[in-house]
């Protein structure tokens, strides 16, 4: 094989050098897939039944703009090489703790109505004064 055929050889260099952080990358790739999951079927439980087609179409929009986000945000790898990985190790902690305060829906019934949804809202605001909704 001449040094003109090797040239022409797909290579299997993703560009991240270091194996640390092909292995970050992938940990974070798989972590904001099950995340992904895991909250599109949970945000159908926040909605009450008569508007959560409406709810589920406003989350949907917001995580496609998201996805329209992510290339801007690689683009910042043009100024240092890590910024696009503590942008979004940054974001992703950010979702995570605003998370910790959506309600608890184990064991509860899912609300019919948007009435039921206030009054559910005014239980929460007073047995936990600190959160605002």
């Amino acid at each position: 094989m001449t040094n003109n055929e090797r040239e022409r050889l797909p290579t299997t260099d993703l560009g991240c050098g270091e194996p640390l952080t092909l292995t970050l990358a992938l940990a974070g790739k798989c972590a904001v897939a099950n995340s992904f999951c895991a909250l599109y079927l949970f945000s159908a439980e926040l909605f009450p039944t008569e508007v959560r087609s409406l709810g589920m179409g406003v989350v949907s929009v917001a995580s496609r703009l998201g996805g329209i986000m992510s290339p801007i945000i690689l683009i910042m790898g043009g100024v240092s090489l890590g910024l696009p990985m503590v942008v979004m190790g940054c974001l992703g902690l950010l979702a995570g703790l605003l998370s910790l305060h959506l309600p608890e829906t184990l064991h509860q019934p899912l609300p019919e109505t948007l009435a039921e949804l206030e009054h559910r809202a005014h239980i929460t605001i007073s047995t936990y004064p600190q959160i605002y909704i």
